[in-house]
């Protein structure tokens, strides 16, 4: 065999050589990737669960807990007398009629005395500690007879004034009130962070008598949005709750 012939057989064996290192390589590196593709979803996956169960450790610690143990009820007046409204008020659905006048006292009592509504407000709400921290809310709530289902917070005119045309909603400060001011109801201009909405007039309106269920009136009291859940309804201890229901 001349020289020739064997160096062109050698070059031969030295590109196939060649190729099959490069082929090893590729798949070694390959396999290293796939590997290492693996444990970098195994990775990611186990850190997901990680912080899935810290984000429920301290959900469950942070937990709700109310320790508002105001006692609030609602009552209507009666001379000097205010007399707690339990569970059920009969009332005219009619437009313009007045469906009820409740005043926000902090007891369950039955009935309570006094010429000044102010006064035992005051009397009852001192009784509790840092008051001042303390706001009143409403809810409203009720069924109309196209089916929409009303489930409305009250804390300010804004939301009283979304009852309209179903309802009138009226909110009154009766605590900041001087002797020398107009009573009339709480409006967007004069309401502000000291506005006190003990009580709560509600008057029927073009569509009350569309209104197919009781109307259900909560009473609350609130420190912070806290005491409101995920949906922006209270969720707290101190409430008391009526029904308002279109008299035969």
């Amino acid at each position: 065999m001349n020289k020739k012939i064997k160096l062109r057989i050698a070059f031969i064996i030295l590109f196939i050589f060649i190729i099959i290192l490069s082929l090893i390589n590729l798949f070694i590196n390959h396999y290293k990737n796939d590997r290492l593709g693996k444990n970098i979803k195994k990775v990611t996956e186990d850190l997901n669960i990680y912080k899935e169960d810290t984000i429920s450790n301290i959900n469950e610690k942070q937990e709700y807990k109310d320790e508002n143990d105001i006692i609030i009820g609602l009552y209507i007046k009666n001379g000097n007398s205010f007399n707690l409204v339990e569970e059920i008020y009969e009332c005219s659905f009619d437009a313009e009629d007045i469906m009820g006048l409740f005043y926000v006292i902090p007891s369950n009592e039955r009935t309570l005395v006094s010429s000044s509504y102010k006064s035992l407000y005051n009397e009852w709400i001192e009784k509790y500690e840092n008051i001042d921290d303390y706001k009143i809310g409403y809810n409203l709530s009720f069924e109309m007879k196209d089916g929409t289902k009303i489930d409305q917070i009250i804390t300010n005119p804004k939301e009283a004034y979304l009852m309209y045309p179903k309802l009138q909603c009226y909110l009154y400060d009766d605590i900041n009130l001087k002797p020398t001011d107009r009573y009339y109801h709480i409006t967007d201009e004069t309401f502000n962070d000291n506005t006190i909405c003990s009580s709560i007039k509600l008057v029927g309106d073009v569509n009350s008598n569309d209104i197919v269920s009781d109307v259900t009136l909560t009473v609350y009291t609130y420190d912070g949005i806290q005491d409101f859940d995920e949906n922006g309804k209270y969720r707290g201890n101190s409430k008391y709750e009526i029904k308002l229901r279109k008299e035969k």
